[in-house]
């Protein structure tokens, strides 16, 4: 796996020399699950994939990048299906004021869903008082039992990237 490491800090390495203006994400993500797709070692990288640890990672990620911060809600989502979640976004040390934004988001694929994964608006901001809603949407396997922790796909972590 040395070797595998070495390949991916290789890759990484050769992308962020470039200037932010012209970095490509999506040759990145090419490159990254092409190696991926070559090497057997990453079969069993699922095993290190919780949904929740990659999600705190995003969530580190925007506040550090954007100044934000991601809380979801206490409450519970109330969406269209169990399985949804409500995150509100917060100017960074002003969680108790009023969030900047929200978003559902809908990880696991199920029959009746459409296929794929995408992010729609939800609300768009039409008046002062309103703020931006969005729904994610992801295709990611649903655990096998309640209580289960969930793990993603090596490919499913760049699209929950992309769509965030």
């Amino acid at each position: 796996i040395v070797k595998d490491v070495n390949e991916i800090t290789r890759l990484h390495e050769e992308f962020s020399k470039d200037t932010v203006a012209t970095f490509s994400s999506d040759e990145f993500q090419s490159q990254f699950l092409d190696l991926v797709s070559k090497e057997s070692s990453f079969v069993n990288m699922k095993d290190y994939l919780e949904l929740e640890s990659v999600m705190k990672g995003l969530f580190d990620l925007s506040k550090k990048l954007f100044g934000i911060e991601i809380v979801e809600d206490e409450k519970g989502a109330n969406g269209w299906h169990r399985d949804v979640r409500l995150f509100h976004i917060y100017e960074e040390g002003v969680i108790n004021e009023e969030a900047i934004g929200s978003f559902y988001f809908d990880p696991y694929q199920r029959l009746q869903k459409d296929m794929g994964c995408f992010a729609m608006s939800i609300e768009h901001i039409r008046k002062p008082s309103s703020k931006p809603l969005i729904a994610i949407s992801m295709d990611i396997n649903p655990p096998m039992w309640e209580d289960s922790v969930q793990t993603m796909d090596v490919q499913n972590v760049p699209n929950l990237f992309h769509e965030f």
